[in-house]
């Protein structure tokens, strides 16, 4: 095999083996033997020929396999074993399950099945070792950190940490802080998410007065996040209880419709008569303490009205037909629902959509409200009446971060906003809170400079230009000037350079964690500040599809593991499957890169 590769040369009259890959000249004369020649076969780096005699062809992805050598190591497929009951949250008795046992003799003999306690030792270890990684990455963090909370009350997981009742805002509120803590993140939180109840209002009192006003943006006055997406559920179903009477109508409709077999199959057969499709679609019976359920089951009967009007002839036990004020009642509604169900689906996002997309949004559903108010129909009009005085007692807690993050959009910035406010508030009415944002978004900037440079480089330049006049007469003069404009200062700051920049061309397609990456030279600061902001959790529901594990999980008695033990178990579980994601999502790379 050596002689494949290697060509006999001479060189200053010795003979030399020179190697076809590498052209390395080894010993060529007889008498020096042939070992060494071998040796270099083995080992030669440049070699496109190997022995796959005692090699293996393992798949190193869904299309790619590799022939590589294979050594079997014991604490490795330990370790594995070890992941997979967490990912797949098998019981720790699998290990000893005779099938599983047989299973795993067959697919490697030299496998020594650990026990219970043993592999439940492996698990706790894996947390640990996880657990130092998570805090190392923590401690590596140069920006805020957003949290989102949520508690199940009726449910036996443990995943983060289990609280023991009574569940008071002050205990919930000494766990959050404990946690914080523990993690050592309480000095670098931006924002926490919550449900809108009493409870959390109490709750987020009790955790703001527990840590360092200091740490926080703009003191606290951006710590509560409000959930958007419950807001915007508390204001449905506020309009939708002023017509419970119709839509309570429309759902005996479906009810009776769907009551049997032999009444949907008539259904169907007047459905591919009437509407002359063999593929019609299905009644949707709601649920109804969820709204949007109630929006889908609108939309589909009302595409169904014209089979009702028949089917009310066809049988005469049916008694719950709408009437023509109820069928345009309906439509009307829905098309009020229909902003509301479009918006609730980017809220709900399990991909986190950036914090910049949101303001627009939750403008469009006010104007939209603003606009129904003034409908001929009377009904209708209470609808949105009802609804707008919902959505103005939470408009204030939601849309100051929302408005921020707007405008470090640089396809928006302050442009947006006015044009939203202006919507909402009117032509003279819009420049109050567009200030207000701006007076944030600036104060916010400040706080990210340390207070220090920016704004006392400011004030400090007109003060020594007011104090150097020498004019006493036009003094009274330059103060009322600098107070209505700060144009004594030659220092503008990087959100005034930002501003100053045309707003680039609305592109669906915009990446904006790209953008600010490859503009993060220009501005610095602000580039900070949008790291931190387009994070926020605006609603708590992408964290609640994260996180429930309801009806999957392993019972207490099955995994035989004690309290302490399963909330590691969890947790690990909960790092593995976000570490998972992590892998394969650009926005979680772009932030914490």
């Amino acid at each position: 095999m050596c002689g494949i590769i290697l060509k006999k040369k001479k060189i200053k009259g010795l003979d030399k083996a020179i190697c076809s890959y590498c052209q390395k000249s080894l010993s060529g004369n007889n008498k020096h033997g042939t070992t060494h020649l071998r040796d270099h076969f083995k080992t030669c780096s440049r070699r496109t020929v190997s022995d796959i005699r005692q090699k293996l062809l393992i798949k190193e992805n869904k299309t790619d396999f590799a022939i590589k050598g294979f050594q079997f190591d014991q604490e490795t497929s330990k370790s594995i074993l070890a992941e997979i009951i967490i990912l797949h949250e098998y019981p720790l008795t699998i290990v000893e399950h005779h099938g599983f046992q047989k299973l795993l003799a067959s697919v490697q003999p030299l496998f020594k099945v650990p026990s219970r306690n043993i592999i439940k030792r492996d698990i706790l270890k894996m947390y640990d070792f996880e657990k130092a990684k998570v805090l190392s990455l923590l401690e590596s963090n140069k920006g805020r950190i957003a949290l989102s909370t949520d508690m199940w009350t009726a449910s036996n997981q443990r995943k983060f940490a289990y609280v023991r009742p009574p569940h008071t805002s002050e205990v919930l509120a000494n766990v959050i802080v404990k946690s914080m803590m523990d993690w050592n993140i309480d000095r670098n939180i931006s924002t926490i998410t919550v449900d809108n109840c009493s409870t959390n209002d109490s709750l987020m009192n009790y955790v703001m007065h527990k840590l360092d006003h200091s740490t926080l943006m703009l003191g606290e006055s951006l710590f509560h996040m409000c959930c958007v997406a419950h807001i915007l559920n508390l204001v449905v179903q506020d309009g939708l209880n002023i017509i419970a009477p119709s839509v309570e109508k429309i759902r005996e409709s479906v009810t009776y419709w769907r009551a049997s077999p032999k009444r949907e199959q008539k259904f169907d057969d007047v459905a591919r008569i009437v509407m002359r499709n063999m593929n019609a679609k299905k009644l949707v019976l709601d649920c109804k303490t969820r709204w949007n359920s109630t929006y889908l089951m609108i939309m589909t009967v009302i595409s169904f009205k014209e089979m009702f009007a028949r089917l009310r002839f066809c049988d005469p036990s049916y008694k719950s037909f709408p009437t023509d004020e109820e069928w345009l009642l309906a439509e009307e509604v829905s098309q009020i629902l229909k902003v509301f169900y479009s918006v609730t689906e980017i809220f709900s996002g399990r991909k986190y959509p950036t914090t910049n997309i949101f303001f627009p949004k939750v403008c469009e559903i006010k104007a939209s409200l603003i606009k129904w108010t003034t409908s001929p129909n009377k009904i209708v009009s209470s609808v949105a009446e009802r609804m707008l005085s919902k959505f103005e007692k939470y408009w204030s807690d939601i849309h100051g971060v929302m408005g921020i993050a707007t405008i470090l959009d640089p396809r928006y910035k302050t442009k947006l906003v006015e044009y939203c406010f202006k919507r909402t508030h009117g032509e003279i009415g819009f420049k109050e809170p567009v200030r207000r944002i701006q007076k944030m978004c600036y104060d916010l900037l400040d706080d990210y400079t340390n207070n220090s440079g920016h704004s006392r480089v400011e004030k400090r330049s007109m003060e020594t230009r007011l104090n150097t006049s020498t004019d006493d007469f036009l003094d009274s003069f330059d103060k009322e000037v600098a107070l209505e404009c700060d144009i004594y200062t030659d220092f503008k700051t990087e959100l005034d350079h930002y501003l100053e920049d045309k707003v680039l061309p609305r592109n669906v397609d915009f990446d904006i964690l790209e953008w600010w990456k490859t503009n993060g030279i220009k501005y610095p600061t602000l580039m900070r500040m949008t790291r931190d902001l387009l994070v926020i959790p605006i609603s708590t529901i992408a964290s609640e599809s994260a996180f429930s594990t309801g009806g999957r999980l392993v019972s207490l008695h099955r995994s035989r593991l004690h309290p302490k033990n399963l909330e590691a178990l969890m947790c690990t579980q909960s790092w593995l499957l976000n570490e998972k994601q992590a892998k394969s999502s650009q926005e979680a790379e772009a932030y914490y890169s």
